[in-house]
């Protein structure tokens, strides 16, 4: 299924990059908008028709 090989692939890549992975929010039939605030380093994924979710980098 080509969805978990574009999973995988930012996977790899991040993992490349020695960035972990501690939350993930893929599949479904909706969109996802990805926010990055580099001062307090809170990660915000919006996603339509749905709730927010928020990670912070500890």
């Amino acid at each position: 299924m080509e969805l978990k090989k574009n999973i995988e692939a930012a996977k790899n890549i991040l993992g490349s990059l020695q960035i972990p992975v501690v939350f993930e929010d893929t599949g479904g039939n909706y969109g996802r908008t990805i926010i990055f605030n580099n001062i307090t380093e809170e990660l915000s994924i919006r996603t339509l028709n749905m709730a927010i979710n928020k990670g912070e980098n500890n």
